[in-house]
C-alpha cells in the first residue's frame, strides 16, 4: 500500500519500525499501524557488499491474513480490533473510511476484515467493558454461561512503544462445558434418589444406623463438590492448553521462517541491485534465483511438517522410524532453540530403529520434553554453553531407548518424583499448567506399552523414553 508518489522513498519520518532498523541497524517484527494500513510487519537493515548500510527493506502480512489463516485452518471465529486513538492519530483522514466504530468505544473495525468474516452478534448478560483489562497486555478468557461462549482476548503491543494498540478476539461455541453440566445435574439427581430411597429403606433401625447414614450424606455431598470442582479445573487447563498450542506454533512457525525470509529478501535485493547497475549476469541471476527457489521450498517443507502434526489421525498406528521422527520433531523447533541460544546435539544408532505408533503422538512426547528441558535452561541464567543431547540406542531385550540430557542443573530432589503427576508444575500459574510431562507419561505406557523416567546426571536432568521395537 506505499505510495512513493505521496511520501517518497524514504519512510523514516513516517513509520517508527523503519526509523528504529534505520537508527539502529537491527531487525525488528510486530504489528504497527501506517499511514494508511496496519499491518504485521518485519523489517531488516540493508547492507551493500562493503558491508555499509543502505537502507532497509519491509516484509509485512496484514491482520486479514492473520483472520483468514485461523478461520481456515482452525475454523475460528475471530475479529480484529484497532486502538481508536491509534487510527485517529495516524491515518489519513481520507483514508479513515477503511475503518469503522467497534461496540468497544475504545477500539475500530477495519472494515475489509468486518465485512469479509462478520464478528459474532453475541448479547450475553455478562458482557462487560473489557477495554481495562485489554490495555493490560495479558491474554485472557471469559465463559459466557448463559448464550454458551467461550471468548479469548489475545492484545497485541507496538513493537517500539511496547503498548497494547490492538486486539485478536476468538469466539469459540461452547458444547463441552455445558454437556458436563448436563451430566453432573443427572449425576446430583440420581444420587439423590438413590440416597432418599435408602433413607427410607433404613429409617426403622437403630439410632445408631442413623449417624452412620447422615455420615455417608454428608460423604457424598462432598465427594460431588470436589467432583465439580475437579472437572472446572480440567474444562480451563483444556482451554488454556488449545491457546497456548496455538501461540506455540505461530512462535516456532516465525523462528523457522525468519532466516529463509530473510535470505529471500536479500537476494531479491542482490538482483534488483544487480539490474539496476546493469552487472546481472547470468551466473549472479542463476545463484540469487537458485537461493530463492531453496528456501521457498524450505518454507513449503516446514509448512506440511506442522500441517502433519495438527491434522494426523489420533487412533492411526504405523510402523514409524525413531531416528526420522526425532530429526524432524527437531527441525520443527530447531530455530527456537537457537534463537535462545541453546544447541540440539544428535547421536544416533547407525541403523534405524522402528516402532508401531501415531506419529503425531510421538513428535507432541518429544516436543513436550524438549520443551521442558528449554524452560530449565532458559531460567538458569548461569549456563554459558547451553545444550540438549539427544540419543537413540537400543538394548538387547529389544527395547529402543530414546534419551534427552541438558545441562541446566538437573531436578530438585524433593519434586523429582512429582514431575509426571498430572497438574504438577515449577512455573508461575500463569505460565504453565502442569500437563505436559503428564501427557508423555499418559501416552508413553497406556497408547505405547512403554516406560518413561528421569534421572539427575553431573550437570543435569536426562530423560529416558523406552519403547519395544518391531521389525
Amino acid at each position: 500500500m506505499h505510495r512513493p508518489n505521496k511520501f517518497g522513498d524514504n519512510l523514516t519520518k513516517i513509520r517508527s519500525t523503519v526509523r528504529y532498523v534505520n537508527e539502529n541497524k537491527r531487525e525488528i517484527q510486530g504489528f504497527e499501524e501506517g499511514r494508511i494500513f496496519n499491518g504485521f510487519r518485519y523489517v531488516y537493515p540493508l547492507f551493500d557488499e562493503k558491508e555499509l548500510h543502505i537502507g532497509s527493506v519491509e516484509i509485512s502480512f496484514s491482520a486479514l491474513s492473520v483472520i483468514e489463516t485461523l478461520h481456515a485452518t482452525y475454523n475460528l471465529n475471530s475479529s480484529f480490533l484497532i486502538k481508536k486513538d491509534i487510527v485517529d492519530k495516524k491515518v489519513f483522514k481520507e483514508e479513515k473510511k477503511n475503518y469503522i466504530q467497534s461496540p468497544n468505544k475504545a477500539f475500530y473495525f477495519e472494515r475489509i476484515i468486518y465485512e469479509t468474516f462478520p464478528p459474532l452478534s453475541i448479547k450475553s448478560k455478562n458482557n462487560k467493558d473489557l477495554t481495562n483489562r485489554m490495555l493490560e497486555g495479558d491474554v485472557f478468557s471469559l465463559y459466557l454461561e448463559d448464550i454458551k461462549y467461550i471468548r479469548t482476548i489475545i492484545p497485541i503491543e507496538n513493537p517500539i512503544s511496547k503498548k497494547v494498540v490492538a486486539v485478536l478476539c476468538i469466539c469459540i461455541k461452547d458444547s463441552y462445558i455445558s454437556t458436563l453440566k448436563d451430566h453432573l445435574i443427572l449425576i446430583l439427581v440420581i444420587s439423590y434418589i438413590l440416597l432418599t430411597s435408602l433413607f427410607v429403606l433404613f429409617y426403622k433401625q437403630k439410632a445408631s444406623n442413623i449417624k452412620l447414614k447422615k455420615l455417608n450424606n454428608d460423604l457424598d455431598k462432598k465427594i460431588a463438590f470436589e467432583i465439580k470442582r475437579s472437572r472446572r479445573k480440567d474444562i480451563s487447563i483444556l482451554n488454556n492448553a488449545k491457546m497456548a498450542s496455538i501461540a506455540e506454533m505461530l512462535n516456532n512457525i516465525a523462528h523457522q521462517w525468519r532466516q529463509p525470509l530473510n535470505l529471500i529478501s536479500t537476494s531479491a535485493s542482490g538482483l534488483k541491485l544487480h539490474k539496476e547497475v546493469e552487472t546481472l549476469d547470468d551466473k549472479n541471476f542463476d545463484n540469487f534465483t537458485s537461493i530463492i527457489l531453496e528456501q521457498s521450498a524450505y518454507l513449503s517443507k516446514t509448512i506440511e511438517n506442522f500441517k502433519d502434526y495438527l491434522h494426523e489421525n489420533k487412533d492411526e498406528k504405523i510402523r514409524l522410524s525413531i531416528q526420522s521422527i526425532v530429526k524432524k520433531s527437531i527441525e520443527m523447533i530447531n530455530e527456537t532453540f537457537k534463537y535462545s541460544y541453546i544447541n540440539i546435539e544428535i547421536s544416533f544408532s547407525k541403523k534405524d530403529l522402528y516402532i508401531s505408533a501415531n506419529e503425531s503422538e510421538l513428535i507432541q512426547i518429544i516436543l513436550n520434553i524438549l520443551n521442558n528441558a528449554k524452560d530449565a535452561l532458559e531460567k538458569n541464567n548461569t549456563i554459558e554453553n547451553r545444550k540438549i543431547i539427544v540419543k537413540i540406542e537400543k538394548k538387547d531385550n529389544n527395547i529402543g531407548v530414546i534419551s534427552f540430557e541438558d545441562n541446566a542443573g538437573g531436578v530438585p530432589k524433593e519434586i523429582i518424583n512429582k514431575i509426571f503427576d498430572p497438574y504438577f508444575t515449577t512455573k508461575h500459574e500463569s505460565i504453565g499448567i502442569g500437563i505436559s510431562l503428564y501427557m508423555c507419561y499418559e501416552i508413553v505406557t497406556m497408547n505405547l506399552k512403554g516406560k518413561i523416567y528421569v534421572k539427575n546426571k553431573n550437570k543435569g536432568a536426562k530423560f529416558y523414553i523406552e519403547l519395544p521395537l518391531i521389525e
